[in-house]
């Protein structure tokens, strides 16, 4: 905030700072102040701002004027208020002669005056300065009327002290003539004397001045029509071309100077060129043009003109495209917390929301209603969770429904609320009828895992267990619900299932009358983001499930496209034919050892190189490396050069996450960062078990309790390898109990498995991530939400056909199963446990063997948690090794990465 005083002069000065003089102490300095600053406003100001430290031998940073001052050479001057005959006596100004009597041309000072002199007003000063060294402390004293401030710390320049002052009449009088002409005229004397070259660096700030005002003056008092040369040019060019032609041609050799390189064929190629199809990529490029304009303006503070200035800013980088990548790749390089904040929550902004508004069809005559779905009486929490009731009708209607869509939206569980969503919202309680809950759960890092997941959890058991009273419906009868989710919301989504699943599994095991929560009636799920292992390649065992030849149709563009990540490297390796593709991804042939002893040989006969012209059975064999039937060399030559060129083949193949490193939605950075928010600095979770943070590492004995699950993901996702892979161990794991209840003849022996009933996955070509986000730019994605829609009709449909029109009810209290709460070490003050783990007795047992060893894994976790037990604490295994809590490094390396993208320092400081 400015000052009354400096709101009084209008500006504030600052004094050019002195060369460095290291090595040249006792040298003198002669500092040329013009008349301009010796006026009574400027020294006032100078006397207000005190710009100086020490007494008689002053900072080398301090202002030479205050310190004059200061010192008594010169007068200063104060404001009305002040009393000058409490500051000095009556001052009086030496005597000088007028300039045109005055035989010497400088009048010279080598000390103060009795009395501080007043400036004349027709002289220049010059300032002879006696650079000193450093001194240990500077004194601050009140002398002359200026209060000098200390300096006690360590200096690390110089010092000096005023040895004389000089008034001296430079002639022109710097800063004070303004016209043109005058400038012009000073500018070419300063330039004459190579005084910008030479001059004091006090002289420089004139210079810069005048050159700039020269510039300006040139336009505006020149000719109007330009110099010479170009009016006799525009002279001759207006007998031929007319004002639109000569525009046109101006544009055209624009545009071909800026894309040369283009048209001849130059330019390096474009990688998304043939990524996205054309009405996608026109979407991204809005989007990246809307996220470069609201970081650009994400640090004014008035949020008015913050908001105003991002939609100024995004139209800005609409036009300069290239600009908007290179704004949005550096701030991807160093993302925040609040960088994916403000850009994944720029719709509900009030420009963004208006535009997105007024080109939203009329979907639904209500708008959305927030509500507050209470805890149930067995969650370890009590504050209520924020939820938006989508329902279009009158809300006293509500109490006749009987079905359910409890609705969990993404952003990266760090940002979004469901108004976010209002497009796809407004559409499927439109065209559903139903009533739709959208949750507004608590957000990372401040919430990190797992309270979100604990709160969509608590959602569900209250409305199962309110019979949806706390919703508005009459609670006569148990809703059907259906679980929606997309991105970070699809996680949650199957998280919750899998948490109602498992509770389900460990009452089984209690005994009979253990009633629990009952599973959903189905899933859908939009491009989720389930596995937090960020890994590079694809596993035999996945690859397995994305080309079973009963998805091969469905998953078909996914396996081209990863086929092509190798031939993209060569490409004049002749391509497989789909034939031979079938086989390009078998399974990786096995290693035998032939021999006994130390003489035990590996061969490797299955991926033995064969040439198409010459028969298996005569290529030589590889055996430790060499040949064991070499040919002649002749022959080999004879073989290299008869051969047609072999198709090149890799059995790696590179998961969607770096195939699409490049996506324009989706980075690995913003994933990267993602992850490290929402697992928080204290949590260690074991990615490769966790499968409630992971759900694509679920057993299969939960997956195949899972009702009816939807996909819709776009294939060139970098997350779609998530859906495909949860689909395909979905529909496995169905296949196999389908198969196993047939053998145990609980089902007809004629019955057919149909994974339609099971799974149904839709892979969108074309599009990547977020698609139902930008429905605005993206009108495709509008028969995606709908497709969505009639997804749940049809699940629903199913599900009342299946129960034969009667919703079952439970009149006992389900149990309440909850995840392990988000303090997930809370003996965060006790030393770090490292443990001996038994290894499995059986390491290909039953899969439902495993799910119960998932489950004591997770009865274990959470007794180090918050919940509480009703007998008593449970005491702490003793460990084989403790570790000091300092001693954590991982907690600590967590820590940094976390709060480097929160802003924060090591200390806990935020950074500039």
């Amino acid at each position: 905030m400015v000052s009354d005083e400096h709101n009084k002069f209008g500006y504030v000065s600052t004094n050019v700072p002195l060369p460095r003089f290291e090595g040249k102490e006792n040298c003198t300095f002669t500092v040329r102040v013009p008349r301009l600053f010796l006026r009574k406003e400027e020294r006032e100001e100078i006397c207000f701002r005190r710009a100086v430290w020490g007494s008689e031998i002053y900072t080398d940073d301090s202002d030479p004027i205050a310190a004059a001052i200061h010192g008594g050479w010169i007068r200063g001057e104060w404001g009305d208020d002040v009393d000058f005959s409490m500051l000095e006596s009556d001052p009086v100004t030496t005597p000088v002669k007028d300039s045109k009597e005055l035989s010497e041309p400088v009048l010279a000072l080598s000390s103060p005056p009795v009395v501080p002199m007043l400036p004349p007003k027709d002289r220049d000063l010059h300032i002879t300065l006696l650079m000193l060294p450093t001194l240990e402390s500077y004194t601050g004293v009140v002398a002359h009327g200026v209060k000098s401030r200390p300096w006690t710390g360590k200096h690390d320049g110089l010092s000096f002290k005023i040895e004389k002052i000089a008034w001296v009449d430079e002639k022109a009088s710097r800063g004070e003539e303004r016209g043109g002409e005058a400038r012009r005229k000073r500018l070419k004397a300063m330039m004459d004397c190579r005084a910008l070259d030479a001059g004091p660096a006090i002289s420089t700030n004139f210079v810069a001045r005048d050159l700039g005002a020269m510039k300006t003056t040139a336009v505006a008092a020149g000719n109007k029509n330009g110099p010479p040369y170009l009016r006799n040019l525009s002279r001759r060019l207006s007998k031929r071309v007319t004002v639109w032609q000569t525009l046109v041609v101006t544009l055209l050799w624009l545009y071909i100077s800026r894309n040369f390189a283009k048209l001849v064929g130059l330019e390096c190629p474009e990688p998304l060129a043939n990524l996205y199809n054309r009405s996608y990529f026109r979407a991204t490029w809005i989007t990246t043009a809307l996220d470069a304009g609201f970081w650009t303006a994400m640090r004014i503070r008035k949020k008015w003109l913050r908001d105003l200035a991002s939609v100024v800013f995004s139209v800005f980088y609409l036009f300069a495209a290239e600009q908007a990548d290179e704004k949005v790749r550096k701030v991807r390089g160093t993302l925040t917390v609040d960088h994916l904040r403000v850009s994944w929550n720029k719709g509900t902004t009030p420009y963004l929301s208006f535009f997105t508004k007024l080109m939203r069809p009329k979907l639904a005559r209500y708008p959305p209603r927030m509500v507050r779905i209470p805890r149930p009486a067995e969650s370890s929490y009590k504050e209520p969770i924020i939820a938006w009731l989508y329902y279009d009708a009158p809300f006293s209607t509500i109490v006749s429904q009987t079905k359910i869509i409890l609705d969990i939206p993404g952003g990266g569980f760090v940002a979004m609320n469901p108004r976010t969503n209002d497009d796809k919202l407004l559409a499927w309680c439109g065209k559903t009828g139903l009533p739709i809950l959208s949750l507004d759960y608590r957000k990372a890092p401040e919430y990190p895992y797992p309270y979100a997941l604990n709160e969509c959890y608590d959602v569900y058991h209250t409305l199962i267990a309110t019979r949806g009273r706390c919703i508005g419906l009459s609670g006569e009868m148990r809703p059907q619900i259906i679980l929606t989710g997309d991105s970070a919301g699809g996680n949650l989504a199957t998280g919750v299932v899998l948490m109602v699943l498992q509770s389900a599994a460990a009452n089984a095991r209690r005994g009979p009358g253990q009633e629990t929560l009952p599973t959903p009636d189905g899933l859908v799920l939009m491009y989720p983001g389930l596995d937090m292992n960020i890994g590079n390649w694809m596993t035999d065992e996945q690859m397995s499930l994305i080309q079973d030849r009963r998805t091969r149709s469905t998953n078909k563009n996914v396996l081209r496209r990863k086929s092509e990540d190798y031939y993209k490297l060569t490409p004049e390796t002749p391509h497989p034919s789909d034939d031979e593709e079938d086989k390009f991804f078998a399974p990786r042939p096995s290693l035998e050892a032939v021999g006994d002893g130390e003489n035990t040989t590996t061969t490797v006969p299955a991926v033995t190189p064969t040439s198409p012209n010459v028969p298996a059975e005569e290529q030589p064999a590889i055996e430790m490396g060499h040949l064991t039937n070499p040919s002649s060399i002749a022959h080999q030559k004879a073989s290299i050069v008869s051969s047609k060129p072999r198709h090149l083949k890799t059995r790696l193949a590179m998961s969607s996450m770096i195939s699409y490193f490049n996506d324009r939605i989706l980075t690995p950075e913003m994933m990267r960062a993602m992850i490290i928010l929402y697992v928080g600095p204290h949590n260690r979770p074991d990615f490769s078990t966790d499968f409630l943070l992971s759900p694509l590492l679920a057993p299969e004995a939960l997956l195949a309790e899972f009702p009816k699950t939807c996909f819709l993901t776009g294939e060139r996702d970098p997350l779609v390898d998530d859906t495909v892979i949860f689909a395909g161990r979905l529909r496995q794991a169905k296949y196999n109990l389908f198969v196993q209840r047939k053998e145990l003849g609980l089902l007809n022996k004629k019955d057919v498995f149909h994974e339609k009933d099971h799974v149904e996955v839709a892979l969108i070509p074309g599009i990547s991530h977020g698609f139902v986000q930008f429905v605005s730019i993206f009108p495709e994605g509008w028969k995606h939400i709908f497709r969505c829609a009639r997804w749940m009709e049809e699940i629903f449909a199913r599900a009342e056909k299946e129960s034969g029109g009667d919703l079952v009810e439970h009149e006992t209290r389900e149990r309440h199963h909850r995840r392990v709460p988000t303090e997930s070490s809370a003996d965060e003050d006790q030393p770090l446990e490292m443990s001996t783990l038994r290894s499995s007795a059986a390491s290909s047992g039953d899969s439902r063997d495993r799910a119960d060893g998932a489950n004591a894994h997770r009865r274990g976790t959470r007794a180090r948690g918050r919940g509480r037990r009703a007998d008593g604490d449970v005491k702490r295994q003793r460990s084989m090794v403790s570790l000091a809590s300092e001693d954590d490094l991982l907690g600590r390396r967590m820590k940094g990465l976390a709060g480097g993208l929160m802003g924060m320092t090591a200390d806990g400081a935020e950074s500039p």
